[in-house]
């Protein structure tokens, strides 16, 4: 009997961490690779300060001490090895199926439209038409939930644990709170269920999402292009034009700023138009100076554990609704938050901290 519960347990540990460099993750050494080619480019031909590059030159601009080294990536690596484990025993079966709300979707388009007429073309259309409705739905969905993180201060003060984070490397991705992931991965569930199920409907079952790998084929090419860039120190924007359809690595960088023009910004994953239409896009015409963390120094550095990361927003939501610290919690802080800004104060006060030692490289 103990022996099949400590062996469940080791073979849920081990499909945790497989799971962490999974090809449909952004940590798979295939994207990191990528990330890494990307900076190598980056650096030849625009950042670098010798005639000669050299590969220890390159390995600095790329790894500097001064990030990994941070007590905020320090914390990020621990966090990340628990909260795998966790998510993956008590949170992902709660998550909203995109394979529910498609087949839903299916049978509520039956009810209100009726059986599917005449069979549309399929084949290579079809697909290319689901692979792209399925990218834009769930980037929707994307953008929906974290507009409301920012917005909603319940939501608010999960997501703060990620913008807690005073440097950016790839692993700082994957700081979310649990409560966090499920508001992202439930409206991104929502918005992938309703594309399969509507195309399910109007080609009557025959179509498929073109995938490589197990990802859908365009969501591929964007983690393989900028993902791992998105949470690192090296700018990359799209130019003027493109900076207006896409969102770049320094578009989310300036998202993690702590400069009050930057405050909720840039809130999508693909695509800016989410982001233009609902007012918050800032779309970078130079390269910008950048510190990270919250608009509050003090505030940031109180998400100094991965015990505080889990509880320390259930210790200010209690102290925002009775008014007072919880007995218990005496380090949660005045809890004086509010929507506007990532130090809960209105983005006219939220202006960068003195200490420069999380600014992007130049």
């Amino acid at each position: 009997m103990i022996e099949n519960v400590i062996e469940r347990f080791l073979n849920t540990v081990l499909i945790a961490f497989e799971g962490l460099v999974a090809p449909r993750t952004g940590l798979h050494w295939f994207f990191l690779a990528c990330a890494l080619v990307i900076a190598l480019l980056v650096y030849w031909f625009r950042d670098a300060r010798e005639d000669a590059p050299t590969l220890r030159s390159f390995l600095r601009y790329c790894f500097p001490g001064r990030i990994y080294r941070h007590r905020s990536a320090k914390l990020d690596f621990r966090y990340v090895a628990v909260n795998t484990l966790f998510t993956s025993i008590f949170l992902a079966p709660l998550l909203l199926s995109s394979v529910a709300v498609s087949h839903h979707t299916w049978m509520g388009l039956q009810v209100v439209f009726g059986q599917p007429g005449p069979q549309l073309p399929g084949g290579l259309v079809s697909d290319v038409i689901l692979t792209f409705a399925v990218l834009i739905l769930a980037d929707l969905g994307f953008y929906v939930a974290h507009y409301i993180a920012h917005r909603v201060p319940f939501f608010w003060e999960f997501h703060k644990v990620h913008h807690s984070a005073e440097v950016l490397h790839p692993v700082t991705s994957l700081r979310a709170h649990p409560m966090d992931s499920v508001l992202s991965n439930t409206f991104q569930g929502v918005g992938t269920g309703v594309a399969f199920g509507s195309c399910y409907y109007l080609f009557n079952g025959e179509v498929d999402e073109l995938r490589f790998v197990g990802l859908n084929a365009v969501v591929f090419l964007f983690t393989a292009a900028s993902f791992n860039l998105r949470h690192s120190h090296v700018w990359l924007d799209y130019g003027r034009i493109l900076n207006r359809v896409f969102i770049s690595p320094a578009h989310h960088q300036i998202h993690h700023s702590v400069e009050r023009r930057h405050a909720d910004r840039n809130l999508g994953l693909v695509f800016a138009w989410w982001d233009w239409l609902g007012g918050t896009l800032y779309a970078p015409d130079r390269r910008e100076e950048l510190s990270f963390g919250l608009c509050d120094r003090e505030e940031s550095r109180e998400y100094s554990s991965v015990w505080r990361l889990y509880v320390l927003p259930i210790c200010k939501l209690a102290d925002r609704m009775r008014g007072a610290v919880i007995a218990g919690c005496p380090w949660a802080g005045t809890g004086k938050t509010s929507v506007f800004s990532h130090s809960g104060m209105p983005p006219a006060m939220c202006t960068a901290p003195e200490d420069s030692t999380n600014r992007r490289q130049p």
